[in-house]
């Protein structure tokens, strides 16, 4: 293949071309096979598609088209290294996750999620980047070291802290927090602290505690709401017996059926 005819596969494809690898001959196999093989027809192609409009377009819209940047592009630094400048982030993500010198080069990317891969590249960075604006990339910051976990544990925003709760000693101090799904990620990540959420508000928390915890259930067999006391007769048959008696006439009908018809 000629430098000179990328462009036109770039033209080709951005119209909507189809790329099936496992057909005979895919229409694209020309393309594909020299980007594995020639690195200056890769570069050219990077070069292209960095800023063309219509291809960025379709590669956001047809997965298959990665495999081009992937298997070919991607064997070559300095394609990697071209791609850190593409007008997609999707594209400078991927040179982010192939090489960590990039990542410190795009750290204070314009898109959120460029910074967040760069995050997950480099504890260093992930510190320099923990009071970021974006919530997600702080987010991120929380997963990388339990110090950075701790010092982000009381952020204003939930999805801060759900992340936080990927540590232990974040999430132990979670059991009054505002935010459900912060409670919920608590216990779901670290089911042995399920015993400190039985008193939750929440009667998902308390479902949650007992799944996670089968010793809470005689803690939590005549909790006040129906739904948990029907969960527990629901995953732990062996309490039929104590349910025959039940307020709740449902309950009591199902305790039945499992004494009658066996649990």
């Amino acid at each position: 293949m000629e430098l000179e005819e990328v462009g036109h596969y770039v033209n080709f494809m951005a119209e909507g071309a189809d790329f099936d690898p496992c057909s005979e001959e895919p229409p694209l196999e020309r393309l594909y096979q020299a980007l594995r093989e020639d690195e200056d027809i890769a570069k050219k192609f990077v070069s292209i598609t960095n800023s063309h409009a219509a291809f960025i377009q379709f590669l956001e819209e047809n997965e298959d088209y990665w495999q081009f940047f992937d298997e070919g592009c991607m064997k070559w630094q300095s394609c990697i290294t071209l791609m850190a400048s593409s007008e997609y982030y999707s594209v400078r993500i991927r040179a982010v996750d192939a090489s960590k010198l990039i990542a410190h080069q795009l750290k204070h990317d314009s898109n959120p999620n460029v910074r967040a891969a760069c995050v997950s590249r480099s504890t260093k960075i992930a510190n320099e980047l923990m009071h970021d604006e974006h919530r997600f990339v702080r987010a991120v910051c929380a997963l990388q070291s339990e110090s950075l976990g701790l010092a982000l544990m009381h952020d204003t925003d939930d999805l801060v802290r759900e992340y936080c709760t990927k540590w232990e000693a974040c999430a132990k101090n979670y059991v009054e927090d505002t935010c459900e799904a912060v409670r919920w990620h608590s216990i779901c990540r670290h089911p042995h602290l399920a015993k400190y959420f039985i008193y939750d508000p929440s009667p998902k928390i308390r479902k949650l505690c007992f799944h996670k915890d089968t010793a809470l259930v005689e803690l939590l067999k005549d909790d006040a709401d129906s739904d948990v006391r029907m969960k527990i007769l629901v995953e732990h048959p062996e309490m039929a017996q104590y349910y025959l008696n039940d307020e709740n006439e449902c309950i009591r009908n199902i305790a039945l059926e499992k004494l009658k018809y066996g649990k």
